[in-house]
């Protein structure tokens, strides 16, 4: 269990395993004139390994077995797409970048007891990165390059409003919670290979979806603002929006729906919801057209600037506004308790089949302003 000590720079063409239940320290740089063919530490809940010089170059493979620390700011780098692996827990208030064509993977939690200060894995659609501790915790940003996978139930959080980033895609059946109040982007599909079991996002930030669909068996609840950077699929047993969802994208929900947010704006792209839509709070949405395939409820007003298929059966809410064109591709009811519904456009049934229309508002006024 003695230590084993570099206390100045470390090079050689050649492969390196350290083996101790002691300390391992590298204090000076790793393969900066010359990259290491491979470099591997023991694993063993007794040891450690400090990696104090801020660079670790290899041609191939980086092993670190047992618990790991960051002294410095610090770049790993294989030049030959080795693996780069942190087998135990990894800490220290430092800035730490990966750069590898290979897998990325970190079995334990990393920031456990010390957040990084940032963490960055290469973007490379050669490379891939395994998040298998379960934590995540930086001060700053964590942006991860290449293909990710989610191993355990992860938690992502940093502390000091840093951006949290999936530049590729994101798979794993697995829940994931990120934290920050900063901005959380999926820059590309989420779960479209491999569902996550759920997702959860926090208020206070924002968090932009470029990718297209997220896919969980699950639920998926965003707490803060969405702006859509494509046109994007959430498809989950429940989707809960808790603020704002913005941008010219057609969003379309598959599963049953919580708005509490007040608004989904998508300009002139379009909307759809292939369940029940439940309202928590008064809500507008905005698009070309907005596609009602589930009852509607919730004691708060419902307006749809746009045209509106209702195809659920059922709208029961407070005050009812309809901006465009209706159509009825089921038997309908829209209730309120004494609050108005009023349509600017005219109704129709969706198709040649006849469809009932009953509108209950108790005291409340109902409005049609064109041909029915």
């Amino acid at each position: 269990s003695g230590a084993i000590t570099f206390g100045n720079t470390l090079n050689g063409a050649q492969t390196l395993a350290v083996n101790t239940s002691g300390v391992t320290t590298f204090t000076g740089a790793v393969g900066n004139s010359t990259a290491l063919t491979s470099l591997t530490t023991d694993a063993g809940t007794a040891g450690s390994v400090a990696i104090n010089g801020g660079v670790v170059n290899t041609t191939g493979a980086q092993i670190y077995g047992e618990a790991a620390t960051l002294g410095a700011a610090t770049t790993l780098t294989s030049t030959g797409s080795g693996a780069i692996t942190f087998g135990s827990t990894l800490n220290g208030a430092q800035t730490l970048a990966i750069n590898t064509s290979g897998v990325t993977t970190f079995t334990g939690a990393v920031g456990g007891s010390t957040a990084l200060t940032s963490l960055t894995t290469d973007a490379g659609t050669a490379g891939s990165v395994a998040i298998n501790g379960g934590v995540v915790n930086t001060t700053g940003a964590q942006i991860y390059g290449e293909a990710a996978t989610l191993g355990a139930a992860t938690t992502l959080t940093s502390t000091g409003s840093g951006a949290i980033t999936f530049g590729n895609t994101l798979n794993g059946a697995q829940t994931l919670a990120v934290n920050t109040s900063g901005v959380t982007t999926f820059q590309a599909a989420v779960g479209n290979t491999t569902a996550l079991s759920s997702i959860t996002t926090n208020a206070g930030g924002t968090l932009v979806m470029n990718g297209g669909s997220v896919t969980t068996t699950g639920a998926q609840t965003y707490g803060e603002a969405i702006t859509l950077g494509a046109d994007s699929t959430l498809s989950a047993s429940r989707v809960t929006l808790g603020a704002a969802v913005s941008g010219a994208h057609a969003f379309a929900v598959n599963g049953a729906a919580t708005l509490n947010g007040g608004s989904v704006n998508t300009g002139s792209a379009a909307q759809s919801y292939s369940s029940t839509v439940d309202l928590g709070t008064d809500t507008t949405l905005t698009a070309s057209s907005v596609t009602l395939n589930g009852a509607v409820s919730g004691a708060h007003t419902f307006t749809v600037n746009g045209d509106t298929a209702i195809n659920g059966g059922s709208v029961t809410t407070g005050a009812q506004s309809y901006s465009g064109a209706v159509t009825l591709g089921a038997n309908t009811w829209l209730t309120t308790t004494d609050s108005a519904v009023s349509f600017a456009s005219t109704v129709n049934n969706a198709t040649a089949t006849p469809r009932t229309l009953t509108i209950s508002t108790g005291s409340g006024a109902v409005t049609f302003s064109d041909a029915v």
